[in-house]
């Protein structure tokens, strides 16, 4: 879970629309898992910083209908909250890109 403050600018090259933004916040990850063997699970908590660096493309198609091609840079700062010792669970990702795309309805 992840609660971010952001901000978007849209700008406008014909009927297309560039949105580069930028957001930050705080968040937290909860992994839960079984080693072999074991009868109880364990849980593994972590949280800290996140920063994103994002950009959305917007190319109408219609009056009401347009196509949106996203890109996203995600940054985590991790602090371990909780861990149980005897898990081997992966530290979580310092940086995430994704890649989106996406149809639109309604409202441009």
């Amino acid at each position: 879970s992840e609660m971010l403050l952001g901000i978007d600018v849209p700008l406008s090259f014909g009927r297309m629309t560039l949105s580069p933004g930028f957001a930050a916040g705080l968040g937290a990850m909860r992994t839960e898992g079984r080693t072999a063997g074991q009868v109880e699970h364990e849980v593994r908590k972590t949280g800290g910083l996140r920063a994103d660096v994002h950009a959305t493309l917007t190319v109408p198609l219609g009056k009401r209908i347009a196509l949106d091609f996203a890109v996203t840079a995600d940054m985590t700062q991790e602090t371990h909250v909780e861990f149980a010792t005897e898990m081997k669970v992966p530290d979580e990702p310092l940086l995430l890109v994704r890649f989106g795309a996406g149809l639109r309805y309604g409202g441009l």
